[in-house]
């Protein structure tokens, strides 16, 4: 609680749970149990000291990649900095590169609602398609009844970020093109490789046969 009387509202909960039964997993534990179960119940309540309005304030803390469900995303890190609740928000988020004003992805959400002095992750979904390096400008228009907010904020994305989170995308669709022109290839060398000896051992045996006749023909001479 804080120290002084606020304005707004004030939302969250607590945590009950059997101190009994903590001891108890805490023995099942010692005995090497693989199974253990804790039960716990959260109340949820609103506090609130007056009915002063407070006007809602949003604003955009970070961007960076991540994944939600093993799926990349670009996280836009959003906060109510305000007491009271975010309500009937909609956010609609669009990438492009820096320099350029072409969109690379975009998203549309509507009908969220966020709680007082609360953080999250909005989640630009990339729909299978990978993580490019480089650097970008998240573009954000948020609205929560009358008030809209606008944000503009540049990232970046490192190699080794985007190659880390692509690899681990179970959406993306894993080119295997390269192993079939590896193969391609090395079945062309195998049969430039056939071709080459065949020739040359006709050649040979060419050779081995004019050898031949010449020979018989100093013979005849003789």
């Amino acid at each position: 609680m804080p120290k002084s009387k606020f304005d707004g509202v004030m939302a969250g909960g607590i945590r009950l749970q059997d101190e009994n039964a903590k001891i108890s997993q805490t023995a099942k534990k010692k005995k090497g149990t693989t199974v253990q179960n804790e039960y716990a119940y959260l109340i949820g309540f609103v506090l609130q000291q007056n009915t002063k309005k407070v006007l809602p304030d949003m604003k955009l803390a970070s961007v960076k990649p991540g994944q939600v469900n093993l799926r990349n995303v670009i996280n836009a890190r959003l906060r109510n900095v305000k007491a009271t609740y975010l309500n009937k928000l909609s956010v609609k988020a669009k990438v492009h590169k820096v320099g350029s004003s072409k969109t690379l992805y975009q998203q549309k959400s509507i009908n969220m609602q966020m709680a007082p002095n609360s953080v999250f992750n909005y989640g630009l979904k990339l729909n299978g398609q990978p993580l490019k390096a480089g650097k970008y400008v998240m573009d954000i228009t948020a609205k929560s009844k009358q008030q809209i907010w606008h944000f503009k904020k540049q990232f970046t994305i490192t190699r080794k970020k985007a190659a880390t989170l692509n690899a681990k995308d179970v959406s993306i669709k894993k080119d295997y093109s390269w192993i079939y022109f590896t193969i391609g290839g090395l079945i062309l060398l195998l049969l430039f490789g056939i071709a080459f000896w065949v020739i040359r051992r006709k050649l040979k045996a060419k050779e081995a046969e004019n050898q031949a006749l010449k020979e018989q023909l100093k013979h005849h001479e003789k």
